[in-house]
């Protein structure tokens, strides 16, 4: 195998030192972590979600096994910020990111995967549509969590440090591109994507912390200069400005660690991600956080 792979869009096509699984396929590759429950969750599937000018966006709702009759679940939405493309596809059809799904749905909680040609246009609709039609799809308005990754961050900051949406409770970032409000690094950002085409719409919307918005950051110690520069400046600026942070380095960890390290580690801190996200969905009513910026 050559010593570099270059994984497209997962990886926003950066040069990495990674052996993938048997047939090196990553829109193939399953999650590290395998839990009986993900093979029974109900899948609600190419719901639409977006019509405009002739373009028809839909999204998949993962739900949990056993659906109580009434019952309104927290969602996690899986925040892309890559559009869809001809080479690779859609990424709700990715295996890692059903997985991280399925995952969410047999953990108790409505997980949303979704198209998207604007990414930072596409996820303010989606949420809109979430929330307008809470009710039908099973789903509690008011109890929303983030998850994205890698070239995917950018798109999801825009939401997270914009104006405060109180139903967003909190959000997990693992191994992102990174941008704090100082804009510092912010050239590097630029002169990847013109190897890279991550979404770069609505940067100038990156401009808040929130005290009471809790973020989970998973930082891969192998990761490239290029990504834990940035993420590094972004969890010591949320630091200084005591927004709730949970930082898990995995020192031994590469980019994508979910997908391409069959480890223990890997497996702890999706299984910790997990466990933060029924916290703050659950069962914390946010009455210790300081509300505010």
């Amino acid at each position: 195998m050559a010593r570099f792979l270059i994984l497209a869009v997962f990886f926003w096509v950066i040069f990495l030192n990674v052996k993938l699984p048997a047939a090196e396929d990553v829109t193939k590759s399953p999650m590290v972590l395998k839990l009986p429950e993900m093979d029974q969750v109900q899948i609600k599937k190419d719901v639409l979600f977006k019509e405009a000018g002739g373009e028809k966006l839909v999204m998949d709702i993962y739900y949990p096994p056993a659906l109580k009759a009434g019952e309104h679940l927290p969602a996690i939405v899986f925040v892309l910020g890559f559009p869809n493309s001809v080479q690779f596809g859609k990424l709700k059809e990715w295996r890692i990111y059903m997985d991280w799904a399925r995952l969410a749905a047999a953990s108790g909680f409505a997980g949303v995967l979704y198209e998207t040609t604007s990414p930072e246009a596409d996820i303010g609709d989606l949420l809109d549509h979430l929330r307008r039609n809470a009710a039908a799809l099973r789903i509690d308005e008011n109890r929303f969590a983030l998850w994205s990754c890698s070239g995917n961050v950018l798109t999801a900051l825009t939401v997270l440090m914009g104006e405060r949406q109180a139903f967003i409770r909190c959000a997990a970032l693992y191994y992102g591109l990174m941008l704090a409000p100082d804009q510092k690094f912010l050239d590097s950002l630029i002169d990847l994507n013109k190897q890279v085409k991550f979404s770069m719409a609505g940067l100038d919307k990156i401009k808040n912390w929130h005290r009471d918005l809790p973020l989970f950051i998973a930082r891969a110690g192998k990761d490239t200069e290029v990504v834990n520069q940035g993420l590094d400046h972004f969890a010591a600026s949320c630091l200084a400005n005591n927004v709730p942070l949970t930082l898990l380095n995995y020192a031994e960890g590469r980019h994508g660690f979910d997908m391409v390290d069959d480890t223990e580690q890997s497996r702890e801190i999706i299984r910790n991600t997990m466990e933060f996200f029924k916290f703050y969905l659950r069962f914390f009513n946010g009455q210790n956080i300081r509300r505010g910026g």
